[in-house]
């Protein structure tokens, strides 16, 4: 009896951005350069985003999604198993309990979906010249799907910042784990979502 394994080849691709300050580390098949294969590694700013591994352009296994310093690991997720193995922001969460197990989360966290937007924001020229800074609240609904959608601005702070929020927030990926219920299924949830503005 022999057994036979085929690997197939790769080659190593390094894309950077540097508007948005990222550098993203993969391998592609060498037949077609279209298909991630191994290893990916995202960077921002210099510092450890996301680490994670593509099979067949799909994402599998267990990736890791870090804070903004590049070192604390703030969520796991099993992409081959489709479960979330670990969330640093369960521990202070603060969600229905008589009707979840679990709220609704942003895949690789807050800190993720604050970097997907941040290059997206163009603070309104008037809040700037009148120095209006603060925290405009969105509330948004998560599907069972992990869409978001019927997002609207529940505390606001007006000066066109209100729209830009709303604006950027709609711009950012579907990348969402939906809510579970108290069996366990997903569900569509609410989500509260506050966007900061300051003036520099």
């Amino acid at each position: 009896m022999y057994l036979t394994a085929n690997a197939q080849e790769t080659k190593k691709v390094t894309s950077r951005n540097s508007l948005q300050q990222t550098k993203e580390t993969y391998y592609v098949l060498k037949s077609n350069s279209q298909i991630k294969q191994g290893d990916y590694e995202k960077l921002i700013a210099g510092r450890t985003a996301v680490k994670g591994q593509f099979e067949n352009n799909q994402k599998s296994g267990i990736w890791v999604f870090y804070g903004w310093d590049g070192r604390q690991v703030v969520q796991k997720y099993d992409f081959t198993n489709n479960r979330l193995l670990y969330d640093q922001s369960l521990e202070n969460a603060e969600f229905d309990s008589s009707r979840f197990t679990r709220p609704a989360l942003y895949l690789g966290g807050y800190n993720m979906m604050m970097r997907e937007s941040a290059f997206s924001i163009q603070y309104p020229p008037e809040a700037i010249r009148l120095g209006i800074q603060g925290t405009v609240s969105i509330k948004a609904l998560i599907s069972e799907d992990g869409k978001m959608t019927n997002e609207e601005v529940v505390e606001g702070i007006g000066y066109g910042c209100d729209q830009e929020a709303l604006r950027v927030l709609k711009l950012v990926p579907d990348s969402w784990i939906p809510a579970l219920d108290l069996r366990g299924n997903p569900v569509a949830s609410e989500v509260t979502i506050p966007m900061q503005f300051r003036v520099q």
